[in-house]
């Protein structure tokens, strides 16, 4: 009687067996991924100016306080979300975000111009002072992004706060009107602050407008 060779049946359910292990590893990075795609570096900030928000002049969306003015530039392939703000004003000053504005998108490598409300629940004057704003940020717009990212604390000088023309400008947070830019840093805990460089300021070549022709009327017949 001749034997039935079973030496190749064994040798592939061996390989079989070995090739299965390996794509377990495989399997569980490829499901980490999109979490691992979803982090970045951290916004910056460039301070443009502040205004006072004198009284409820500006009620629902803006409340009494100041309006910090920055230009805010996302590095980041994926959108950055602004949840909140802490604010650390002069030594004497206690001021709380107006949560109505939360949050706030700044779009996957753009920039954009952001003005934060600190509401005070006292006086609202034209003042000089240092502040420190304290930035919460992620990826996801109702703050559950699976990563956890340090908030980006930026210490700005305030070199005055004049009133703002209009609320209107309060939502469009223009650059503050005869308010010259002050020395702003930021930094991220355990990073190197980041510098942000300045907007350009190159004159628009306007070219003169042609004059008006001054060729004599035609007469006209009699």
């Amino acid at each position: 009687m001749t034997d039935t060779p079973t030496t190749d049946r064994s040798i592939s359910r061996r390989t079989l067996a070995r090739g299965a292990a390996w794509s377990v590893p495989t399997v569980a990075l490829a499901a980490t991924a999109p979490a691992m795609a979803s982090s970045g570096p951290p916004p910056t900030f460039q301070f443009t100016g502040a205004n006072k928000i004198p009284g409820n002049s500006c009620k629902p969306k803006w409340f009494k306080g100041y309006v910090f003015n920055f230009t805010v530039c996302n590095p980041s392939g994926v959108s950055i979300w602004i949840h909140t703000v802490s604010y650390v004003i002069g030594s004497d000053k206690t001021f709380k975000p107006n949560d109505n504005q939360f949050p706030i998108e700044v779009p996957a490598n753009s920039c954009v111009s952001i003005g934060f409300n600190a509401t005070d629940q006292g006086s609202s004057s034209n003042e000089k002072f240092d502040a420190t704003l304290t930035v919460f940020w992620d990826h996801s717009k109702t703050g559950n992004d699976p990563n956890t990212h340090t908030p980006t604390v930026v210490s700005i000088t305030v070199p005055e706060t004049p009133p703002i023309p209009s609320c209107a400008d309060a939502t469009s947070a223009p650059p503050a009107p005869n308010t010259t830019a002050a020395s702003t840093s930021q930094k991220t805990a355990g990073a190197s602050p980041t510098s942000t460089a300045p907007a350009s300021t190159a004159p628009v070549s306007t070219a003169p407008a042609a004059p008006a022709s001054t060729a004599p009327a035609a007469p006209s017949g009699s």
